[in-house]
């Protein structure tokens, strides 16, 4: 029989006798349910480059990775069989892999309350997680981290936060660059110059608007602007219809496009310019629109405030990217996150009660989830704002409408930033 040491915590050392991995097993058994067993030895398996058979004879250095890993284990299911989460509040226990992890490689977020149809909002850093991977339920959360703002290339921290209509809970991840084959981005368009006069009809006038872009990888984009009224006219002045970006991380690029619009007969219209990758059509960006009215000033964009396109909608499902429009069920709601980036720190800023326009008023609620008011604490602090969207079960046949808010600072007589957002019953 050979000699075998009985201490879990005692180290083997080269030289010394092994013993077969089936007598390992069999010894375990009083001590391990089947599925510890079974997760013991995919860990070991895992780590090594050749498989381990039953009746093998395993060395000195695989029995301390044995050891190794059985403490851990323990230690983990310990730590599960301790937990007594609150009552619906999400409660994240470990996550795998448990040391760094790039971006766009699949996280596996363990602990309680984690289903992700029951979720508002789950997001790595800065970047919403739009996904979740087939298994999650609700003590599995599976998803690929996103791309995230300003991640060098040596890694950094960044926090995962989930969160429910009871609560939140976070936990602390070292995230590394991406190896990337695919393109991630982050876009902030703004108007920055508009004129200065009333707008007269039938006459041209240039509106500048500034791009700030975090990309992945170098990459060509069509810009297109976009206005709403009948006998107006927006185009890319020179016909300037594309624009090459660089690729931008950690540091974003900035970029200025020139936007001509020629007024109508009469009348108001609402202006915008929508980015997006030639390649990779899911990647986009818009900016807010701007309200233009024949015989009026342009109001001065809010740039203090700024709202990130494509929202964060759960379930991912109810979200038409392409056409970037949020689909409801009657009778059922919609959980839609946008992040705002406020700029200036110490600040009190109010959100204003969500509304649907174009449609009828009864049939839709929308419902501000977040709190109607918050203070910044730093610069460019990220804010999320989270609205359910209900259809009444007699709203199937509704067009599609429009679903608006607006956030300002509190006592300033800046114009507020205004948010859209299409909305239309899903069939």
């Amino acid at each position: 029989m050979p000699q075998m040491t009985t201490n879990s915590s005692q180290t083997i050392q080269p030289g010394n006798l092994v013993v077969s991995m089936s007598e390992i097993l069999g010894l375990l058994k009083t001590r391990l349910s089947q599925t510890e067993i079974d997760e013991l030895i995919r860990l070991v398996i895992s780590k090594r480059k050749l498989e381990v058979r039953p009746g093998d004879v395993i060395e000195a250095s695989l029995m301390n990775q044995v050891l190794t890993e059985l403490a851990d284990l323990q230690t983990r299911v310990a730590v599960l069989e301790g937990i007594e989460p609150g009552v619906g509040i999400p409660k994240i226990v470990m996550v795998q892999p448990d040391g760094s992890i790039k971006m766009g490689e699949e996280l596996k977020v363990i602990g309680f309350n984690l289903n992700p149809n029951q979720l508002t909002s789950v997001t790595v850093g800065n970047s919403p997680v739009r996904s979740f991977g087939a298994g999650s339920h609700d003590r599995l959360l599976i998803f690929d981290v996103p791309g995230i703002l300003g991640i060098p290339s040596g890694g950094a921290t960044a926090l995962l936060k989930v969160t429910n209509r009871y609560g939140s809970d976070t936990f602390s991840l070292w995230v590394l660059p991406a190896e990337h084959t695919t393109l991630s981005t982050t876009f902030f368009i703004t108007f920055t110059q508009l004129p200065t006069e009333k707008l007269k009809a039938n006459k041209s006038y240039e509106y500048r608007l500034s791009i700030e872009a975090f990309t992945s990888m170098a990459e060509t984009y069509t810009v297109t602007p976009n206005i709403d009224a009948a006998g107006w006219k927006a185009e890319m002045k020179g016909g300037a219809s594309e624009i090459f970006i660089p690729k931008s991380q950690p540091q974003s690029s900035k970029h200025e496009v020139v936007v001509t619009v020629t007024t109508g007969a009469s009348g108001k219209a609402n202006l915008s310019l929508k980015i997006a990758s030639k390649n990779f059509p899911s990647e986009w960006g818009e900016s807010e629109s701007l309200a233009l009215e024949i015989d009026q000033l342009t109001p001065q964009p809010n740039t203090e405030i700024k709202f990130t396109k494509p929202p964060n909608v759960f379930p991912s499902s109810s979200y038409d990217q392409l056409n970037d429009v949020v689909l409801v069920e009657p009778n059922k709601k919609v959980t839609m996150t946008v992040n705002s980036t406020l700029t200036t720190p110490n600040v009190w800023y109010d959100i204003s009660t969500p509304v649907i326009e174009g449609g009828t008023a009864n049939l839709w609620t929308p419902t501000l989830k977040t709190g109607a008011a918050f203070m910044t604490t730093n610069p460019n602090e990220i804010k999320p704002i989270t609205i359910d969207v209900k259809l009444d079960s007699t709203g199937v046949n509704e067009p599609t409408v429009t679903l608006k808010f607006d956030v300002r600072r509190r006592n300033s007589a800046e114009t507020p930033a205004e948010y859209t957002q299409k909305v239309k019953p899903k069939t």
